[in-house]
C-alpha cells in the first residue's frame, strides 16, 4: 500500500493540496468523487509521510466498512478510483493556476460559438499584456495561439487578408522563438553536464547552426542571453570569462525580459559555471560570485512552482548559515519548505537544528534534532555530527567521546557513498582534536586541528574555525 501510485501522489501534496483535494472529492460537480471521500478521509490520517506500518488495505477497509467482511476487490476498486480522482485534481489544479491557459481556452470556445467581436477584442488585450511583461517559455506558445485566433476568419477583402498575413507571420515568429529558446536551454544543460564527461557535441552544433553563429539568432534579448550562457561552457578560460562579463552587463535588464522561471535557470547555469571554473582552474576566484548566484536563484525560485531536492535544500541552508546570513537562511527554509521533493519533515528539522546551533540557541537545536525520523541516507551521520557539536558548545565533553565511538561503528557499517567516508573520517578527527585541545590544552591537538582545517573538504569548517578562534582568544 505504501508503495502504491496513490500514496506517491498524496506524498507529493502540500498541506493546501491535501485540504483542497478533500473539497474536490466532496464537490457536487464530481458525483464520482463523493464515493471516495471516506477512503481519502482515512488515508489522509497517515499523512504527510504515509509511512505508518499500520497503513494497509485491510485497515482502511475495516475503517470504512466496520461491519462488513474484508473484500479485496472492493478496496482495490476504491483505491483505483481515488487514484484517478487524484490525477484529475492535479490536472484541474494546474489549469486553474494557469490564468493565461484558462483565458485562451475560453476565447477558443467564444470563437467556436461565433462570438467573434468579443473574442477578437479579448485576444488583442491579451497580446498587449504580453508585450509589456517578461515572457515565460510557454507564453510564446500562447502568443502563437492568440495570433492564430486573430487570423482565423479573416480573408474576405484585401485589408483583412493583410491583417491575416501579419498575424500568421507573428504565429511563425512566436513558434520560432519558443523552439529556439527550448533548444538553447537544452543544449546549455547538455554542454554544462558534458564539462566533466568530454563527449563530442559538434554534431549538435552542425544540426543547429545558430549555436555556432550569434548572427543567425532571432532578435530577442532572452535568446541573446541564452547564447552567452551556452557559450560559457565551451571552456573555462578567458574567452568564457568574456561571455560571463557580457551576462553581468545584461543583468540590470533581467527584470524586463526574464520571468522568475527564467531567472532560476539563468542563475543556476551561472552558479554552475562559477563552480566549474574554480574546479578546473584550481582557484577560488568565483567563490563569492557563486554564492551570489545561488541567492539570486533561490530568491527567484520562491516565486515559481519549482521543487528543490532535499540535498539541494540542506546544502543551500548550510551555506547560508555558514556565511552567517541567518535571516536569508530562515526566509528560504520557510519559503521553500513545501517544495522539498523528498523527506520533507526530516530535511526541514535538520536545517532548523543546524541553524539554531550556529545562532547558539542550543536547546532549540536539541528539540529539532529529536524530531528527526532518519528517513534519508546519512541522517544518522549528520544527527551525530550536530549532537557532537552541541555537546561541545554546552561543555558536555564526555558525551562527545561516546558519540565518536558510536559514530565509528556506524561509519564502518555504512559505506554506501564514497564522499561520506571522507567526510565522516574528517569530522571524527576534527571534533576529537578540538575536544582534546579544549580539555587538555594539548599543543599536538592544536597542530592536528589546524592541519585538518587546511583540507579542502573539511565538513563544518566555519564552525570549527570559529570555535578554535574563540578558544585561542580566551587562552583555553
Amino acid at each position: 500500500m505504501k508503495s502504491s501510485r496513490l500514496i506517491h501522489f498524496l506524498n507529493a501534496f502540500t498541506e493546501k493540496d491535501s485540504k483542497d483535494f478533500g473539497k474536490f472529492l466532496r464537490s457536487p460537480y464530481f458525483s464520482d468523487g463523493r464515493k471516495y471521500s471516506s477512503l481519502y478521509a482515512e488515508i489522509v490520517k497517515y499523512g504527510p509521510d504515509y509511512q505508518d506500518v499500520s497503513l494497509s488495505k485491510e485497515t482502511l477497509y475495516k475503517a470504512i466498512f466496520p461491519s462488513k467482511r474484508y473484500n479485496v476487490h472492493t478496496i482495490n476498486t476504491l483505491i483505483t478510483g481515488l487514484t484517478g480522482m487524484a490525477k484529475k485534481f492535479t490536472a484541474i489544479s494546474s489549469l486553474t493556476d494557469d490564468k493565461n491557459r484558462i483565458s485562451i481556452e475560453h476565447l477558443k470556445w467564444s470563437r467556436e460559438r461565433n462570438l467573434i467581436k468579443y473574442s477578437n477584442q479579448k485576444v488583442q488585450q491579451m497580446i498587449n499584456k504580453f508585450s509589456n511583461t517578461a515572457l515565460n517559455d510557454d507564453d510564446y506558445l500562447s502568443l502563437f495561439e492568440l495570433h492564430d485566433l486573430l487570423a482565423l476568419g479573416l480573408g474576405d477583402d484585401k485589408e483583412k487578408n493583410k491583417r491575416m498575413l501579419i498575424n500568421y507571420s507573428k504565429t511563425a515568429s512566436a513558434v520560432e522563438s519558443f523552439c529556439t529558446i527550448k533548444i538553447m536551454k537544452a543544449m546549455t544543460e547538455a554542454r554544462m553536464m558534458n564539462s566533466s564527461m568530454g563527449e563530442d557535441l559538434s554534431w549538435l552544433e552542425e544540426r543547429y547552426k545558430f549555436l555556432a553563429n550569434e548572427d543567425l539568432l532571432p532578435e530577442d534579448p532572452k535568446i541573446k542571453l541564452l547564447y552567452y550562457l551556452y557559450s560559457l561552457f565551451a571552456g573555462y578560460d578567458q574567452r568564457s570569462e568574456g561571455y560571463y562579463a557580457k551576462i553581468i552587463k545584461l543583468e540590470n535588464e533581467f527584470d524586463k525580459y526574464l520571468s522568475f522561471d527564467d531567472k532560476v535557470f539563468v542563475y543556476w547555469q551561472m552558479e554552475q559555471y562559477c563552480l566549474n571554473y574554480d574546479v578546473f582552474n584550481l582557484t577560488a576566484k568565483y567563490s563569492n560570485e557563486k554564492w551570489r548566484c545561488t541567492k539570486e536563484m533561490l530568491g527567484a525560485m520562491v516565486n515559481t512552482k519549482d521543487v528543490i531536492s532535499d540535498i539541494g535544500y540542506r546544502n543551500c541552508i548550510r551555506r547560508a548559515v555558514a556565511r552567517k546570513e541567518f535571516d536569508f537562511a530562515l526566509y528560504i527554509m520557510d519559503s521553500l519548505y513545501d517544495r522539498i521533493d523528498a523527506h520533507k519533515e526530516d530535511t526541514y528539522n535538520y536545517c532548523r537544528a543546524y541553524y539554531h546551533l550556529y545562532v547558539k540557541e542550543f536547546e532549540l537545536s536539541f528539540q529539532y534534532l529529536n524530531k528527526l525520523h532518519h528517513s534519508f541516507f546519512r541522517s544518522q551521520f549528520i544527527v551525530k555530527e550536530l549532537l557532537a557539536m552541541l555537546y561541545f558548545e554546552t561543555g558536555k565533553f564526555e558525551e562527545i567521546y561516546y558519540i565518536i565511538d558510536s559514530y565509528k561503528h556506524l561509519y564502518k557499517q555504512n559505506r554506501k557513498l564514497k564522499y561520506a567516508d571522507v567526510e565522516t573520517k574528517l569530522f571524527i578527527d576534527c571534533i576529537k582534536s578540538l575536544t582534546i585541545f579544549r580539555t587538555e590544552k594539548s599543543p599536538k591537538a592544536l597542530e592536528e586541528i589546524q592541519f585538518l582545517l587546511g583540507k579542502e573538504f573539511t565538513p563544518y569548517k566555519n564552525w570549527f574555525e570559529d570555535r578554535l578562534a574563540e578558544m585561542q582568544r580566551n587562552k583555553y
